[in-house]
């Protein structure tokens, strides 16, 4: 009996990895993002674009880079802040259940604030960070080249201590095999 439930374990696995063979397959992931910034910054919250093109692995792991940019307002303050947000990123994909394939990611960020200050006495109007960040997210199946993702992750600040939590919205092109 034993032998029966591992060679079916083993055939349903090995069913299931050709159905959703996604090795070397390419995706790229526009998406709408909210950008929550640690409370002890004088950065307000802001709707931002992102973008991301995502190799795949195999069909559990892949690499992705990400790209943000917006302007943001500075709290009490006229002057604005552009936001520039880089990411190198590693998902794990969790066990898929039909359409619903849940995913764990994980990465290095860059962070660039520049300023637009009007008072030209401070001594830099630019600020670098670099980012540690986890998260996790659910992409929905349309069908073989369309998903539809969520994405929650937060952000560790290295140079200032501050946290940051980041939610986005978005679809998903596959290309490639």
């Amino acid at each position: 009996m034993v032998k029966v439930i591992l060679v079916s374990i083993l055939w349903i696995l090995a069913s299931v990895s050709e159905v959703y063979a996604e090795s070397g397959m390419i995706k790229v992931n526009p998406s709408v993002g909210y950008m929550k910034f640690d409370g002890d910054s004088e950065l307000k919250s802001k709707v931002l674009p992102v973008i991301g093109v995502e190799y795949m692995l195999s069909d559990t792991y892949s690499v992705s880079l990400t790209f943000s940019h917006a302007g943001v307002n500075i709290r009490d303050v006229r002057e604005d802040a552009s936001v520039s947000l880089y990411y190198l990123d590693g998902l794990y994909y969790l066990l898929r259940d039909k359409h619903w394939h849940p995913y764990l990611v994980a990465g290095v960020g860059h962070r660039r604030m520049k300023f637009d200050f009007s008072d030209q006495s401070t001594k830099s109007n630019n600020e670098t960070d670099t980012q540690l960040h986890v998260g996790g997210g659910v992409r929905y199946d349309v069908n073989n080249k369309f998903t539809v993702r969520s994405e929650v992750r937060v952000l560790q600040n290295l140079h200032n201590d501050g946290t940051d939590a980041l939610l986005s919205f978005g679809v998903s092109r596959a290309f490639g095999s």
